[in-house]
């Protein structure tokens, strides 16, 4: 058996900034009010102000792996007609951390970003705010003359669960996309496996689900194993259940003080007093690991905000262990090529070109917005779609035109934005008038897939055409 060396670790859900829930099954008519509430209390509980309280906390148990749940990116989007919209993140929790924590001498480095579910709100008035959600794993550049200089990490992983809560926004089907990320710290044969995940909050049908796809895949390997997150469930839950089955400790049953609770503020985060009554965050642990020691952070007065907000609306949790295993240095990954996106965009022209739409659904993410122009009532497939709703809209449009000459053109790619332009010729089913336009789309990828998809045409060419005259060159 290795040689024990000491880990510290961290998990802390660190808030979306509001209520999600006023925004899930409501009547399109109600929607843009709620969000327009929830945009403003995701201003009123501002991140970036946040981010420093959650920063010292961190800085304070300088842990050497930390979990984050709730990891957000808000944009705003102002639309303009039939030119491209101005998009402005105002708030990206990330980055905005990792320099909170600079800050404060703490270099820390993503290791592991899994995005989970986008959304797009109306705001009114051409206005939208588009959500995305993340969990990631950072790891703390060690000191060359720490303890741990020689810490190493590989086989970074990450996934989404296949059983996801199913909601309405806006009319339309969405995916409460969640899952996991993982990583092995190790050094030659010895290694330990470290988790986090963000499991459904609203639906306790969902959870088990969701823990079985956990233990048999992230959690399915020989050797120590730390799971550390967000498991909207109580110990004594199925899932928690589940876990034990496994193998799996809970580290606050035996060396927490108190009942742990983690959650239960309120969305404004304003209380006088904690009063988190639910304990849904966890640190698991199995395999040869023993626990020294298990604390709440970010939990009592004293630790809030510059303005007297709570750091989050829950609680953060650390532990320090004693893991047997051996070690190598971290180093923070190699960036990825720069061409990534323009890859994807090429392969999905490429699938459409050829009809293979199951191919193509495998490059679209099941929360993508897709935006294709038009009068509705003329063009049966004009409207916004989301994720797997891509599929009604090649119906609709194999219903109504017939391809008789499709091109690329050119793609051009900056980051995860490419535009890409392409030319069609096509006959219409109904009276056989021909059209023949070029196209633009703006696309965004994200993680190897399609998250965002706005198409630019001669919509007037084509309603002509479906109303009778045609239009060629």
């Amino acid at each position: 058996m290795n040689e024990a060396v000491s880990l510290k670790v961290m998990t802390w859900n660190v808030y979306l900034g509001g209520e999600i829930a006023r925004v899930l099954n409501v009547k399109p008519g109600l929607l843009e009010e709620r969000a327009r509430a929830l945009w403003s209390m995701v201003n009123a509980t501002d991140f970036k102000e946040r981010a420093r309280a959650i920063a010292k906390q961190v800085a304070r148990q300088a842990p050497d792996v930390l979990a984050l749940q709730e990891v957000f990116q808000w944009t705003r989007i102002e639309r303009q007609g039939m030119r491209a919209p101005i998009q402005s993140v105002v708030f990206d929790f990330l980055p905005e951390l990792v320099a909170a924590l600079a800050e404060r001498g703490c270099d820390y480095f993503v290791a592991v970003h899994a995005p989970g579910t986008v959304v797009t709100l109306p705001l009114g008035e051409n206005v939208d705010v588009r959500l995305q959600d993340s969990i990631a794993l950072l790891l703390r550049v060690q000191p060359e003359d720490g303890p741990l200089a020689s810490l190493g990490w590989e086989n970074a992983r990450q996934a989404r669960f296949s059983s996801n809560l199913s909601v309405r926004i806006d009319g339309e089907q969405t995916y409460i996309a969640r899952g996991w990320g993982s990583l092995d710290l190790r050094q030659g044969e010895g290694r330990v496996r470290v988790v986090t995940t963000h499991m459904e909050y609203f639906d306790d049908q969902v959870r088990p689900l969701q823990t079985r796809e956990l233990l048999d895949q992230a959690c399915g390997v020989n050797g120590p194993r730390i799971l550390l997150g967000d498991f909207n469930s109580h110990p004594s839950s199925d899932v928690g259940l589940m876990f034990r089955q496994h193998g799996f400790k809970d580290v606050w049953i035996d060396h927490g003080a108190g009942k742990g609770a983690t959650s239960g503020l309120d969305e404004d985060l304003r209380n006088a007093h904690n009063v988190a009554f639910e304990r849904l965050d966890w640190i698991l642990v199995r395999g040869p690991i023993d626990v020294e020691a298990v604390e709440l952070v970010g939990h009592v007065p004293d630790q809030k905000s510059a303005s007297g907000m709570w750091p989050s609306d829950h609680a953060g949790l650390v532990a320090s262990l004693k893991v047997r295993m051996d070690w190598r240095r971290i180093r923070p990954p190699a960036e990825q090529p720069a061409d990534t996106a323009v890859e994807v965009v090429r392969q999905l022209f490429e699938r459409f070109i050829a009809k293979d739409i199951m191919a193509m659904m495998s490059l679209i993410h099941p929360d993508a917005r897709m935006v294709f122009p038009g009068n509705p009532s003329i063009l049966p497939w004009a409207g916004e779609y989301r994720g797997a709703g891509f599929e009604r809209f090649v119906g609709k449009v194999v219903q109504t035109i017939e391809y008789l000459d499709y091109r690329m053109q050119d793609i051009w790619g900056n980051g995860n934005q490419v535009v890409a332009t392409s030319r069609e010729r096509c006959r219409i089913l109904a009276n056989g008038c021909i059209f023949e336009h070029d196209l633009v789309a703006l696309i965004r990828v994200e993680e190897g897939r399609v998250v965002e998809f706005i198409e630019f045409s001669d919509t007037g060419r084509m309603e002509r055409a479906i109303q009778g005259s045609t239009f060629e060159g």
